[in-house]
């Protein structure tokens, strides 16, 4: 007969469970997910008038260091002795691991070891006389050497309680230390994670007697869209893949194998049913993709989710393409400004058919039903066309992670984009997670945008385009007036024009001017006390007067509610390097210096600048960024434009060994493209992709017909034609050396050979790269 030993793990394992990594937030989102599956799965099963609650509390600081405890108890439906008792055992689980989130089992034992030496579960029914429960304390159980655990009975006051209770004493101090000093964190990680459910469930979730909040992505309407390639791509793509059924083993947490399909088909056909512990699961990928409202450097990714609750969160891993060739990853996105700007791409793909890790942080990504999802979202092989070329994909890749990538990888301020100004459109992002309804919908975003087309065409000059503003407010005061200038000529001079209205001086002024909502906002500064709200008006007809004076600026103030307007045809604003901008935070500066009693107006002035327009702040790196994403774009153009002039083109670049040297590099990943170089054949094009950037200004300079007249460059080249060639060619050598001007700039700014200027010196080259690569920006045609 086969012999057999005991192996029963000494209690002392239960404390070592204690021993694995496990944040405060983790350990009490444990215990949130076994009460939100004891309030109903799916939820909408719970009785309506059920309270569907969760309270989450700890101990504070005054209480004794021996006493102090952690509790999460919930309004489920409870449960019986003989169901807490299971539920106690270590790695036991009252539910299947599919349809749940907490499963008790393991998470739950470490969590309670987790945070500390001795952990009471007390539980009731509805209609029963007391609660029951069970007490784990760790030196108890160790010092018997058994895992008899003492039951627990208490009455109830009234027969209708219900619920359950897990009571942790004894915290560990470091997990103490962690709920004290990080609670406002722990309390924002579980709104984020449980942000699915508590935006579709009426379950009510408190900790430490505050709400957990709805936490919803700032991310543009639906109706919002860009064109890429003459399509259309809106800004939230909706996701929804049914890939049928599969067999899943419950109690390996896995998918089957295919041979083990097989076996268990087979086992179907002879006995009318499978084994026990195989089921058959749904596997379906649903939720949205779309595009912030701002952009950040951190703050983006998709969320993936499992049966309500986030388990990733801001994951960026498909936003790069891994080579299976050479296994390095590529980042697609954010390629243009991702160390300073960030991303804007988003989105919650609920996923419940994939199994988690055990910390419920990640999915099992060696399962299949990972790379089947990625598949879905983002296609096969890279997103970018480049690259897809460079490695030979023939088809363009049209998943939706895909076309997000490529329509909206830039975020320059303006409709083209859909993007508002970023700083502005952050501030904006906390503006309506505080729940302000002026910010909920996306037309403030949207009108900045607008506002940041007419900037960019005009720069303030006197002819700004037509914008489509929408629908026109019925508050528009103009609307009601008739049009009447402020000032008009006579004899050379300046006179006031009398309104044929009884409005007040701001009211008339109002009526001829539109609100600037990229500037409109509250203005304060550190240790500046209350902030003022200031409307930014912009002057549309006629001039601003005071005593028949025309005047820049004209501000109104009425306790902490000012208005500024400013006049863009001003000659003061037209001809000086100043804008309204310094002299709506000059007349601030004064008001903040009268109320607050201070001195130093130039501090102020400081002050509100830094605060309120980082974003023109002369930064290195941020010039850095937007130089390389400038020569990115041209990079990428310059596949396409030079294709007909190829074997030219690869000669001119041979003709510097160095650049030759600097290609190569970037072409390893593809062996065919290194060798089609090299011999200088046909498809040899393709390392373009590679060349440094020096080489691509030698290009335009030598091939500048392949670039200008809109193809890259909107400025005029090949289209120059007059009568005299001497005049056609200066014409074009002038066009042409402007751009090449601005585009050996941006190759200083990223270049490793500068000369060691002074502060005061590289301030002003730095200004100047920034201002060539602002006049690109409104170059480049693609």
């Amino acid at each position: 007969m086969t012999e057999h030993v005991n192996i029963t793990p000494n209690p002392r394992i239960l404390r070592t469970l204690g021993e694995i990594p496990f944040a405060a937030w983790q350990c009490i989102a444990e215990l949130v997910d076994n009460s939100m599956d004891s309030l109903g799965k799916p939820w909408d099963l719970a009785r309506p008038d059920d309270d569907k609650r969760i309270i989450v509390s700890w101990s504070r600081d005054n209480v004794a260091e021996g006493d102090r405890a952690l509790e999460v108890k919930d309004t489920g439906p409870g449960m019986s002795l003989d169901v807490l008792q299971k539920c106690g055992a270590a790695g036991y689980s009252t539910n299947d691991p599919i349809s749940f989130l907490g499963l008790f089992g393991m998470g739950f034992n470490i969590a309670t070891a987790r945070l500390g030496e001795k952990t009471l579960v007390m539980s009731s029914e509805e209609g029963t006389s007391e609660w029951v429960g069970v007490e784990i304390d760790f030196d108890h159980l160790i010092g018997r050497g058994t895992y008899d655990a003492p039951v627990i009975r208490l009455p109830k006051q009234l027969k209708s309680e219900h619920g359950t209770l897990v009571r942790v004493s004894k915290l560990k101090p470091g997990l103490f230390n962690e709920l004290r000093n990080r609670g406002r964190e722990i309390k924002r990680q579980l709104e984020t994670i449980y942000s699915p459910i508590l935006n579709t469930t009426d379950i009510e979730v408190l900790v430490q007697g505050t709400r957990l909040q709805r936490i919803q992505h700032c991310v543009w309407g639906t109706d919002r869209y860009v064109t890429h390639k003459g399509e259309p791509v809106p800004a939230v793509i909706e996701i929804d893949e049914n890939l049928g059924i599969a067999l899943f083993d419950t109690d390996r947490n896995r998918y089957v194998t295919e041979s083990e399909e097989n076996e268990y088909k087979t086992f179907h056909r002879e006995k009318g049913a499978l084994p026990k512990g195989i089921v058959q699961r749904e596997r379906r990928i649903h939720g949205w993709l779309g595009i912030q409202r701002y952009a950040e450097p951190e703050d983006f990714g998709i969320d993936f989710i499992r049966n309500g609750r986030k388990i990733l969160i801001g994951d960026t891993s498909l936003f790069g393409f891994r080579n299976p060739m050479t296994g390095r990853t590529h980042l697609e996105y954010p390629k243009e400004l991702g160390t300073t700007v960030g991303g804007r791409i988003v989105g919650e793909i609920h996923v419940d058919h994939i199994p988690p890790t055990y910390q419920k942080t990640d999915f099992d990504r060696t399962d299949a039903s990972w790379e089947e999802m990625v598949m879905v979202l983002r296609g096969a092989g890279p997103a970018l066309p480049t690259m897809r070329k460079t490695l030979e994909y023939t088809a363009e890749n049209t998943s939706a992670l895909a076309r997000l990538i490529n329509a909206y990888q830039r975020c320059d301020a303006g409709t083209r984009c859909l993007a508002a100004p970023n700083d502005l459109a952050r501030k904006w992002a906390i503006k309506y997670r505080e729940g302000d309804q002026d910010f909920r919908t996306d037309g403030k975003w949207w009108q900045a945008a607008i506002e940041a087309d007419r900037t960019s065409a005009d720069k303030g000059a006197k002819k700004a385009p037509m914008v489509d503003h929408g629908a026109s407010s019925d508050e528009d005061i103009a609307k009601y007036v008739p049009e009447a200038p402020l000032l008009g000529p006579a004899s050379g001079t300046l006179r006031l024009v009398e309104a044929p209205t009884t409005l007040t001086p701001f009211e008339e002024l109002k009526s001829r001017s539109r609100k600037i909502e990229t500037y409109s906002s509250e203005y304060s500064y550190e240790k500046g006390g209350p902030a003022f709200s200031v409307t930014v008006w912009e002057v549309t007809k006629g001039r601003i007067g005071v005593e028949g004076q025309e005047i820049a600026v004209k501000f109104f103030q009425e306790s902490i509610n000012c208005d500024f307007f400013f006049d863009p045809k001003h000659q003061f604003l037209l001809h000086y390097p100043i804008s309204f901008r310094e002299l709506l935070l000059f007349y601030l500066a004064d008001r903040f210096k009268i109320r607050n009693r201070q001195e130093d107006i130039v501090a102020i002035f400081a002050g509100l600048f830094e605060s309120n327009f980082s974003n023109v702040r002369i930064e290195y790196q941020r010039i850095q960024d937007e130089a390389r994403t400038l020569f990115d774009r041209l990079r990428d153009s310059a596949i396409e434009l030079l294709q007909l002039r190829e074997q030219e083109v690869i000669d001119f670049v041979f003709e510097s060994a160095g650049e030759v040297e600097d290609t190569m590099p970037g072409l390893i990943i593809n062996t065919q493209l290194v060798s089609k170089f090299q011999s200088r054949s046909p498809g040899c094009i393709d390392a373009i992709i590679s060349v440094p950037s020096r080489t691509l200004v030698r290009l335009v300079d030598r091939f500048p017909e392949e670039f200008f007249d809109g193809k890259f460059f909107k400025s005029a080249y090949s289209i120059i034609e007059l009568p005299d060639s001497k005049s056609t060619e200066r014409l074009r050598s002038i066009s042409k050396d402007r751009i090449l001007s601005y585009l050996k700039d941006a190759l200083w700014s990223i270049s490793e050979n500068k000369l060691p200027f002074s502060d005061q010196r590289l301030k002003e080259e730095l200004q100047r790269c920034e201002h060539s690569l602002r006049f690109l920006r409104q170059e480049i045609g693609t």
